[in-house]
């Protein structure tokens, strides 16, 4: 097929998906079989998500996020387990709005299947899991960019009077895809963002955790803050990755096992 007829047909409404494939060949099952059998490579592992992988608008479907749109939505979603939604993601006031719609848009993403994958490997490969939370939001865009705000997985939207070239106080953190530069030290290759020292300091312990890792299967070496593995079933800790990263107690396990449940149900 020619690539402009396929990427035609790929740009159309419901074109494609990203839905896993069990060919029986190179996934004999699906990921969460082959892991919960213990099937996967036994090797350490390395993984998180960024701090509000989705924006609250993404969670509030684009509305103002108040509680009357907030509770609507969570029905929506979750019409026979709403009452309990709203317990682990709360909304009764627009500040709790913006805070859980971006959990619990973000947890929908990606996060919870990432603590899936985490939870599924502590328990059955017998090797470290090490799990990060990436929480540095980016900075300013360079005055050069005039009229223009931060979108989607790390996007640029020009135009628009409006457009800030800064994020309001409701998006501050680490959008999707954000950690990207930081990990792979390309800092200076992206000239949107004005870039500061302590930019550059997330991007060296980033940059040297990642490379600790690739080397020795442990991210911990000379001059990083301690990073704990969690090797058994229930994630522990994270390695909050920031201007001065620690570690820290994991808090929200509730809210994955309750969506590993409702998830059970589909």
């Amino acid at each position: 097929m020619p690539a402009d007829k396929l990427l035609e047909l790929a740009s159309k409404q419901g074109g494609f998906s990203m839905a896993i494939i069990v060919d029986g060949y190179f996934l004999p099952k699906s990921p969460g079989e082959i892991f919960a059998a213990g099937e996967q490579m036994r090797v350490p592992l390395l993984a998180g998500w960024n701090s509000a992988e989705i924006p609250y608008m993404a969670g509030t479907m684009g509305q103002a996020p108040t509680p009357e749109n907030y509770g609507k939505i969570v029905k929506r979603l979750y019409p026979n387990d709403s009452a309990a939604v709203m317990k682990l993601y709360p909304g009764s006031t627009q500040d709790e709005v913006i805070k859980s719609a971006t959990a619990l848009g973000s947890d929908r993403f990606i996060v919870y299947s990432t603590w899936k994958w985490e939870e599924q490997a502590a328990k059955t490969g017998g090797f470290p899991v090490y799990s990060y939370i990436f929480s540095r939001p980016r900075p300013e865009m360079v005055a050069s960019m005039g009229n223009a705000k931060s979108g989607l997985a790390g996007g640029v939207v020009k135009g628009g009077n409006d457009a800030p070239n800064k994020m309001p106080p409701a998006l501050v953190g680490a959008s999707h895809a954000s950690e990207i530069e930081y990990a792979m030290g390309n800092l200076a290759g992206n000239k949107v963002y004005n870039w500061g020292p302590d930019d550059y300091k997330v991007s060296a312990t980033m940059e040297n955790y990642f490379a600790n890792f690739i080397k020795t299967g442990n991210p911990n070496g000379n001059g990083l803050p301690e990073w704990p593995a969690n090797k058994t079933e229930g994630v522990m800790s994270y390695m909050n990755i920031n201007v001065n990263s620690a570690s820290q107690a994991a808090d929200d396990r509730t809210r994955y096992l309750f969506l590993d449940q409702a998830n059970s149900k589909k």
